[in-house]
């Protein structure tokens, strides 16, 4: 039984075909006695054709186990491929007939890079060999020894950042037994598109306006240059910016000029007479979709490789010779024009340049043509509010019924029961205004006291009944009223003290009178008697929830308690009325109608009031708002709806917030946590602190440790396609394009990812070579021209990507189906 392996379209349908996969083998191995005990004898264990099959088993038993640990570290599974697998079934027999680990054999199939050419592949592929040693050789347990294989692939350090590496996605599986059965000699070739090679044979059917010379299959005889050495090219990792020198080409006249204003960049990069600015000039018709790419992987190039210019001679030949300029223009060579090329009519379209940095000799490094996107969607910063109830106790209809007590005083004349106009005008308007119905009215009428007690009673009685009267007048439906009567004796101590007349505190109210009529000082104590001819009224009504607008009654109740500095009931209408803002429309010129004082007690409310004013605007935090919040802040810093909104706006409008006080900012978002405010309103605080945090260390040559920090932390808290996109944004800036990258492949592959989120995507990978070769990269520019096909086609047409990226076989594919 052979188990072939497809390639899906998302890691979770490959996890479960692998699942499904491993159950069916183990099934088989099984009924064909491969577990434990498989064996009966051994006799019959080891007769050639059974121990052939075996071997075929485990190879593919190994290969699901691989994927399994792919798969569990978000990896794209292993695909077998024969390209790879010839060779790595070969060493591993060779090995097993010598008996010895060894990445050599001999003649023709010597080295891995011979033994890949030699089955028809490249020499892009890495060999991981291992021999496992049996305890038990007439009694093999097929399972457990794969398991050791996987786990020894796994935990040799090497071997382990090939197998979890995204850049290798093919493999080949190779197992052998030596002579007495003693050890399992295990060859795994992994590799990518780069290890076919099938256009090399076809190359010299294309006339190259170029010496041939330079496609030699002997790779040093390409000037020299030597391979690929990791400790000789990592130095070139330190300059970020490496690729402005990439976009500072251009052909001009049929010369290619490097044109470029840093030349400190220069210096550093290219700084001895070994390393030089080599130029691969690569002909489009090499990747035409009328035939094989015509490249051959066995060399470092694609096109022809111009030697270029080591340190000294770019200064030489720079046309700019004043020693205090940066400026750098100078000549890297000649293209030949050929008219011996189908369609190569202008040069200047027909040919890509990669950029070639070598150091002491080592082709080190290529930078291809690449692009950017920006993130244009300015972050906009909203408040966050306390007063929303997201599970009210009452309905906005029970909060308004509930009834609310008016207190108002009506004054009188001497020896008068009759009103004004004015006097009772403020009463009735509220009354009137907002639609109260009367439910219960309490009236205490006050005398002064210099009358005679039954005279005193009457106007009393007569006073309340006017009032009674005026409000029968405004209120159709019976309502439950009462009357208390009194004259102002207590009132009348109160005011008289310290007027000059102490001596009267001393007096009953009887001597009192007496005095005061002895000495006829009724005239000048009449600012004073004055005071106490008056009606005090408390009218307890209920709202008219039917024919007036409840935005309205809403707002008038909490003036209400604003003005009795019932402040718990205030912020308690303020949530109802924010509540109903939210779920209804609503009139501006009533909200306007909010008065709260510009007072400490009250920073809780202003604070509502704000976010509302913000939220009516649909307006976000700016610069002007950062005294406000300072100041309320002030006022409540244990307020933490406050504090959070403070914290917000000094994190992206304060020119001097300390971001290197590191500790104790985060302080303030971990209390903030333990307040009743949304996690998910929490998470973006965070989130919008880490980043403005790492611009600030990016912006102002930070330490390495604190931008890796920041780095690691804003991974563990991306959780949506904005903030990554912003994230990926930044990174893109500062061409750390590889973490980038790995952010947005959490979401790159969720069925309703965003268009930008996907252009985004190919846009970083256009600076890293290994990512446009990856299964992942063929996926996303698939789904490219499902959502945007014009899009898609652009970026491939129109020079945002080195023509090299049609090395990918599935890009090519695409764009020679869709856009040729």
């Amino acid at each position: 039984m052979k188990l072939f392996l497809f390639l899906c379209s998302t890691a979770s349908q490959m996890e479960i075909l692998y699942k499904i996969s491993i159950t069916l083998l183990l099934l088989v191995l099984n009924i064909q006695g491969f577990s434990c005990n498989f064996c009966n004898s051994s006799k019959h264990c080891f007769h050639s054709d059974s121990i052939e099959k075996q071997l075929q088993y485990f190879d593919e038993l190994v290969l699901l186990k691989l994927n399994q640990v792919r798969l569990g570290n978000e990896k794209d599974a292993f695909k077998l491929e024969d390209i790879l697998e010839q060779p790595a079934k070969d060493h591993a027999k060779y090995m097993a007939v010598l008996d010895e680990l060894t990445h050599i054999q001999f003649g023709f199939k010597k080295t891995p890079e011979d033994r890949m050419k030699y089955y028809g592949g490249s020499i892009r592929s890495e060999e991981l060999i291992l021999q496992i040693y049996l305890k038990n050789e007439n009694n093999i347990d097929w399972i457990k020894t794969s398991e050791k294989v996987v786990k020894r692939l796994t935990i040799i350090k090497a071997y382990k950042l090939y197998i979890l590496s995204s850049k290798y996605f093919l493999i080949g599986i190779g197992s052998a037994l030596n002579k007495d059965k003693s050890s399992l000699y295990v060859t795994v070739l992994i590799g990518n598109y780069f290890s076919y090679n099938q256009g090399a044979k076809y190359r010299e059917e294309l006339h190259l306006p170029y010496s041939s010379s330079f496609f030699s299959n002997n790779f040093n005889k390409t000037y020299g240059f030597k391979p690929y050495n990791r400790d000789e090219c990592r130095v070139l990792d330190r300059y970020k910016d490496i690729e402005n020198l990439q976009k500072s080409l251009s052909i001009t006249d049929n010369n290619i000029v490097l044109a470029n204003d840093d030349l400190k960049l220069i210096r550093k990069t290219i700084n001895s007479n070994k390393d030089r600015i080599a130029i691969d000039v690569i002909p489009k018709q090499l990747f035409a979709c009328d035939h094989e790419n015509l490249v051959d992987h066995n060399q470092p190039n694609y096109g022809v490789l111009f030697k270029g210019l080591n340190g000294k001679q770019l200064l030489r030949k720079n046309i700019y010779r004043d020693i205090s300029n940066d400026s750098l223009e100078v000549n890297l060579g000649e293209l030949k024009y050929s008219q011996d090329v189908k369609g190569f009519k202008h040069i200047n379209d027909n040919v890509d340049l990669n950029l070639v940095l070598i150091k002491n000799n080592y082709y080190c490094k290529v930078v291809t043509p690449s692009f950017n996107i920006n993130y244009k969607n300015r972050y906009m910063s909203s408040l966050v509010v306390d007063t929303v109830l997201s599970n009210p106790v009452k309905t906005i209809h029970e909060i308004l019924r509930e009834p609310v007590k008016l207190v108002f005083r009506v004054p009188f004349k001497k020896n008068k029961y009759n009103y004004k106009t004015n006097d009772i005008k403020l009463l009735l308007d509220a009354l009137d205004e907002s639609k109260y119905r009367i439910l219960d009215v309490k009236i205490s009428a006050f005398t002064s006291i210099e009358g005679l007690e039954y005279k005193n009673q009457q106007l009393q009685n007569n006073r309340a009944n006017s009032i009674i009267e005026a409000l029968n007048r405004i209120e159709s439906e019976k309502f439950n009223y009462s009357i208390n009567t009194s004259d102002s004796w207590d009132q009348f101590k109160k005011d008289i003290l310290n007027t000059g007349y102490d001596e009267l505190l001393t007096m009953d109210r009887d001597e009192v009178i007496t005095y005061i009529n002895e000495r006829k000082l009724w005239n000048k104590l009449e600012p004073i008697l004055a005071n106490h001819r008056y009606a005090e009224i408390e009218v307890l009504v209920e709202y008219d929830t039917v024919s007036v607008s409840k935005e309205l009654m809403i707002v008038k109740k909490l003036n209400h308690c604003i003005s009795l500095n019932l402040l718990e009931r205030a912020n308690e209408a303020m949530k109802y009325f924010i509540l109903y803002v939210l779920e209804n429309d609503y009139d501006q010129s009533v909200i306007d109608n909010i008065s709260i004082p510009q007072k400490p007690e009250y920073a809780s409310l202003r604070m509502s009031e704000i976010w509302l004013n913000k939220y009516i605007e649909k307006e976000y935090l700016t610069f002007e708002d950062l005294a406000l919040l300072n100041d309320l802040h002030n006022h409540a810093p244990y307020n933490p709806y406050i504090t959070y909104n403070w914290f917000y706006c000094n994190i992206l409008y304060n020119d001097k917030f300390e971001y290197r006080n590191y500790t104790d900012n985060r302080q303030v978002i971990a209390e903030l946590y333990n307040s009743s405010i949304n996690s998910k309103q929490l998470n973006a605080l965070n989130f919008r602190f880490l980043l403005e945090n790492l611009k600030y260390e990016l912006n102002n040559n930070g330490n390495k440790t604190s931008i890796k920090r920041l780095r690691e932390e804003i991974a563990n808290c991306v959780d949506n396609e904005n903030n990554v996109l912003e994230v990926a944004d930044l990174l893109s800036q500062t061409h750390d394009y590889e973490f980038a990258i790995d952010l947005l492949e959490r979401f790159i592959d969720k069925p309703n990812v965003s268009e930008k989120l996907v252009f985004m995507y190919l846009a970083l990978c256009s600076h890293s070579l290994d990512r446009m070769y990856s299964l992942q990269f063929s996926r996303v520019m698939r789904r490219a021209q499902q959502v945007n096909p014009g899009g898609f086609c652009q970026v491939l047409k129109e020079g945002y990507f080195s023509i090299i990226v049609f090395d990918n076989p599935i890009v090519k594919e695409l764009y020679c189906k869709y856009c040729n």
